[in-house]
């Protein structure tokens, strides 16, 4: 999905306390036009429950690590290191 067709998803997304849209957009999600939930346009994967500190970008790697998408936004270091801090939270 292109970016301007993800754009176009977020018209009804609530915008109070959650992140930007054009965070969640550059992150690969288009809103599903339920609650808060985004979904991404490569991998699939769906997140929700939003908080207004959330980096969408971050949560997408963090909770879809074989996505490519991800992994090529955020780079090689910022990647190692959320699935380092990732393993490290698991115990």
């Amino acid at each position: 999905m292109e970016i301007p067709k993800r754009y176009v998803s977020f018209a009804t997304w609530p915008s109070e306390q959650l992140p930007a849209v054009d965070d969640l957009v550059r992150a690969g999600f288009f809103y599903t036009g339920k609650n808060t939930i985004v979904t991404c346009f490569y991998c699939n994967g769906s997140l929700q429950n939003w908080g207004s500190n959330d980096n969408p970008m971050i949560e997408h790697a963090r909770w879809f690590p074989h996505c490519a998408y991800a992994k090529q936004l955020c780079g090689d270091d910022l990647y190692r290191k959320i699935q380092e801090s990732k393993r490290l939270a698991q115990g």
